[in-house]
């Protein structure tokens, strides 16, 4: 059993569940899971989703919208998700931001654990 596991049966333990019970049995394996996928993008660099550096001439705008994200706020280890748009002027060079890495724009997760906006009103 991994330490998620024993931590999540743990807790079913502290608030009075018993976790081998018929219904809960699989769901410290469930959780670990979800955890390795929420948190997997904790120690990635951002710079390891830039796939290639295009030369442009020009300085129009590039925007990209509706990028899909997902975090995990580091005040109560609560998922959140959204959409966020991003625009910049490019200057001579655009980066192209993981397409085949990280199958954008579904898998993008921010790399830490992170207080999402307002958390400072919830925080308790």
């Amino acid at each position: 059993m991994s330490r998620i596991q024993e931590a999540v049966a743990d807790i079913l333990e502290a608030i009075g569940e018993d976790p081998r019970r018929d219904g809960l049995e699989r769901t410290p394996i469930r959780v670990a899971k979800m955890y390795e996928s929420l948190f997997s993008g904790v120690g990635v660099r951002a710079e390891d989703a830039i796939d290639a550096v295009f030369e442009v001439g020009g300085n129009d705008p590039v925007v990209l919208n509706r990028l899909a994200f997902y975090s995990v706020c580091e005040h109560h280890l609560m998922p959140f998700f959204g959409e966020a748009s991003i625009g910049y002027i490019p200057g001579n060079r655009i980066a192209g931001v993981g397409v085949s890495k990280h199958s954008w724009p579904g898998n993008w997760r921010l790399t830490r654990v992170r207080a999402p906006a307002g958390a400072g009103e919830i925080d308790g």
